[in-house]
């Protein structure tokens, strides 16, 4: 016996009827429509990461955060607000990036973003 769906396909085949579109169709048409605001989403994410930088640095420090090249500053300081600059905007971005994913899944229904592979959770 055959299940009624390939049963359907079968027939459609014959009769030349057009079929559907493949089923990844919509996410790949919808991922390449969240790109601009994955862009723009990003865009706002590194102003705000550079805010959350500069706010948390002014708790530490109220002098301005060193660059490497700076003569008179130590190399602890240095590195230190190296190691903070990148943690909040890796922080940031992560989050920036997640809320316009959810956005957008929330506005079309197909999640834009990657997919977990079978077998990957433990």
């Amino acid at each position: 016996m055959v299940p009624y769906g390939q049963l359907a396909y079968r027939r459609s085949r014959k009769a030349k009827i057009p079929r559907r579109p493949a089923p990844g169709y919509p996410a790949v048409a919808m991922k390449i429509l969240y790109k601009p605001v994955g862009i723009i989403a990003g865009m706002i994410g590194a102003r705000l990461a550079r805010s959350v930088f500069k706010t948390v640095w002014g708790t530490i420090d109220k002098a301005a955060p060193p660059k490497a090249g700076t003569e008179d500053a130590t190399l602890p300081r240095v590195v230190g607000a190296a190691v903070i600059e990148a943690a909040t905007t890796a922080a940031t971005r992560a989050t920036v990036d997640r809320a316009s994913l959810k956005w957008f899944h929330f506005l079309t229904g197909i999640w834009a973003g990657d997919k977990e592979p079978r077998g990957a959770k433990e």
